[in-house]
């Protein structure tokens, strides 16, 4: 029985490093292709995956050099919204660097 219970175990700790493993893919593998085509879907796919309070310095790692507003990081696609504005993602980031807030859309400043 003991055996039995190890196994469980086991098993369900390989299968938690798997789903992050997954998880760490899948925005790896969005951010590249954003980095490649900018195209909207991609960064879209990243922002959502992003983890709460993220440092600003893991964005960059994934996305590149940002347009920095020293207040927010904004990376543009190459798309435009209904209004004509560029389709863009806006990071705001704290005084410590952590992202507070997070969105994809038209960006018209």
């Amino acid at each position: 029985m003991h055996h039995l219970l190890t196994i469980l175990i086991v098993a369900f700790i390989l299968l938690i490093h798997q789903k992050e493993a997954t998880a760490q893919s899948e925005i790896e593998y969005n951010a590249e292709k954003y980095k490649q085509e900018k195209e909207v879907k991609y960064l879209e796919k990243v922002v959502a995956l992003l983890p709460a309070d993220v440092d600003t310095s893991y964005v960059k790692a994934l996305l590149g050099e940002p347009i920095n507003m020293d207040f927010d990081y904004r990376y543009i696609t190459e798309e435009r919204g209904k209004n004509g504005c560029i389709i863009g993602a806006v990071l705001h980031y704290n005084a410590n660097g952590k992202i507070e807030e997070k969105w994809v859309g038209e960006i018209c400043e």
